[in-house]
């Protein structure tokens, strides 16, 4: 605009340039039309595995940032009131439509661009089929090529670029996805096409159907299902009393109903085992299973499944608050998810003989595999990054605070983990190991160094271990089960709250104690053992503040300070100092003391100073 100011006095310059601005704009005009046109194809093209393809997301705008970001921002995207669940087509253009009907075939290949066999069939498509000279097709397998021949011989490659969730459009029917897609536990992606969820083909109570004859159609043509597992009532006619799937006879029904109000996890036990027999038969699959609206029982088990498989616990969150994508009449939210963690983490399942002798035979296996442990030592970063692709989100968290510029880490197979220390370096070298039972748990028993061609026997200590059951509970109870968790409350600045609860619990713990020893009105002495810096003259003092509140005044005399003077202390088989030896305490002048105090006489302590090697009084 300042040229053409400019210009103002000589008109024909002020033409010249009014005449190359309109140019100019005319240009740029075009350009952003290609842009559009370009845009709406709907795809980009990219070569992958060699291959140049067009690559498609389906997710929709909202779905697709919810994918990408935090899941605990679901409420901003949906609610679960209208359905939404549904994904975007991808549109496969044919430029010849000379043919009254032509035919599409989409080949299924793997990541060696070898046909898979799986293959989608669209017959008999006829111009008003198309949309803008494309024919929309649906549900392919996300992160997946697909080689595409049409009838007319034109034909290509498409892509489906989404790492995770592979929804589906089911007409009639909404909230439905594959649960495979994930990346599992060992950082490979669980397959796709054999497990879907749904929500309900009828209405409940009734026999009406909600899914349409093209919905049928999606399901026995293209996803192939051989069965339908119901998880509504029948006892009170929710599932309408059906014994037959609305799909038609080639699809095997089997209802396992499940009670939905309450902890869904803990109210259907049994029938969780009933739907693993079913899970176990492989002639089942493809399948389906569904409840009402395909949300709480249906995630329920949807969670199970990918928590078996080791999907990592931000994608299982996402999987489960997808379902507010769909018409399922209220927002779901992560409250639900943690009470089925909970159960988990609180799980004491019964251990039977039959279990021990499986795992005992698996590593039995495993060692005449002789399978190489690998040591592979890289940038903290990037162990960061092969922790969160494997699935293990707790070990990132942990790692995230790890002030090294590199770590170790050790493979085997698949498997990564952080040990701290040697591996040996095969499994062929573990020849001796036994597994039993102990408690409500296993006891996996190794050789000591001292002794590494014999088992040592097992010692039953149950105080022991359940003071271990405890702390466990405990740390769980308090939300800091592993040391990341501790880690994590340091730096928000919460650390000091769990230290408060901590103490307080302790001193509960000491007055329950003073109180035992005070209802028992005959005892006159109370001994506390244990290790060296176990606690023992912590413990003893608070205890001994506890019994003073209730009236009780007790001496506190410590074995430390019994200790037979330096030269009359005994020495090791290396000739060195060994005051964990019995002799190395005056057991006379402590017998003596003690049988005084308990008589009720006056007695003078020692304090034994550990400078000088010798009892001064």
């Amino acid at each position: 605009m300042r040229k053409i100011l400019k210009k103002k006095n000589n008109g024909e310059n002020v033409k010249r340039v009014n005449k190359k601005f309109f140019i100019n704009n005319i240009i740029c005009l075009l350009f952003l039309l290609l842009i559009l046109i370009g845009c709406n194809k709907g795809y980009k093209v990219k070569e992958i595995n060699g291959l140049k393809v067009n690559s498609y997301i389906v997710h929709t705008d909202d779905q697709y940032k919810y994918l990408n970001g935090s899941y605990d921002e679901i409420n901003l995207y949906a609610k679960g009131v209208d359905d939404l669940s549904v994904p975007n087509p991808v549109k496969i253009r044919v430029k010849s439509q000379n043919e009254a009907n032509f035919g599409l075939i989409l080949k299924e290949l793997n990541e060696e661009n070898k046909e898979t066999g799986n293959i989608f069939k669209y017959e008999n498509i006829k111009k008003d089929d198309l949309v803008d000279g494309a024919y929309l097709v649906y549900n392919l397998k996300i992160h997946t090529i697909y080689k595409y021949e049409f009838s007319n011989g034109e034909e290509g490659y498409v892509y489906i670029d989404e790492e995770i969730l592979r929804n589906l459009y089911i007409d009639g029917v909404t909230n439905s996805r594959d649960i495979g897609g994930y990346i599992d536990g060992a950082g490979k992606r669980t397959n796709q096409g054999l497990i879907y969820r749904t929500s309900k083909l009828n209405v409940d109570e009734g026999s009406e159907k909600i899914i349409t004859d093209k919905g049928i159609d999606e399901m026995l043509n293209q996803l192939k299902v051989k069965t339908e597992i119901d998880l509504r009532l029948n006892s009170n006619n929710e599932n309408g009393n059906i014994t037959e799937s609305l799909l038609g006879s080639s699809v095997n029904y089997i209802n396992i109903p499940m009670e939905s109000s309450g902890n869904i996890l803990l109210l259907n036990k049994a029938k969780f085992k009933d739907l693993f027999n079913v899970l176990g038969n492989k002639d089942n699959y493809p399948l389906f299973f569904h409840c009402s609206i395909g949300t709480d029982r249906t995630g329920c088990v949807s969670f199970i499944l990918n928590t078996l498989l080791g999907v990592s616990k931000d994608d299982l969150y996402k999987d489960y608050l997808f379902s507010n994508f769909g018409s399922i009449g209220s927002l779901r939210t992560t409250n639900t998810l943690q009470k089925y963690y909970d159960v988990l983490d609180g799980y004491n399942g019964e251990i039977d003989d039959a279990l021990v002798s499986r795992l005992t035979n698996a590593m039995h296996e495993l060692v005449a595999r002789n399978i190489p442990f690998r040591r592979m030592e890289m940038l903290t970063s990037d162990a960061l990054a092969e922790y969160s692709r494997h699935g293990m989100d707790e070990k990132s968290r942990l790692f995230k605070y790890r002030k090294r510029i590199y770590t170790t880490i050790y493979a085997l197979d698949d498997k990564i983990n952080y040990y701290y220390g040697f591996l040996v370096p095969s499994t062929g070298y573990i020849k001796l190991f036994s597994i039993e039972k102990y408690e409500s748990g296993l006891l996996l028993k190794m050789p000591q160094p001292k002794h590494p061609d014999s088992l040592s026997a097992t010692r039953n200590n149950p105080k022991l271990f359940s003071i271990y059951r405890d702390y466990k509970e405990g740390a769980i109870r308090f939300g800091v089960p592993y040391v990341m968790d501790i880690n994590e409350r340091i730096v928000s600045g919460e650390i000091g709250d769990v230290v408060r609860v901590t103490e307080a619990i302790q001193e509960n713990r000491f007055a329950r104690i003073a109180a035992d020893i005070r209802s028992r009105e005959k005892v006159k002495l109370v001994m506390i053992s244990g290790p060296s810096s176990s606690g023992k003259t912590t413990t003893c003092k608070r205890i001994s503040v506890q019994l003073a509140i209730q009236g009780y005044w007790p001496v506190q005399v410590s074995v430390d300070d019994f200790f037979v003077e330096r030269e009359q202390t005994p020495k090791d088989k290396d000739g060195k100092l060994d005051f964990e030896a019995l002799e190395a305490i005056d057991l006379k002048l402590f017998n003596e003391t003690l049988l005084k105090l308990m008589d009720g006489q006056e007695v003078e302590l020692p304090t034994f100073d550990f400078q000088q090697g010798k009892k001064l009084w």
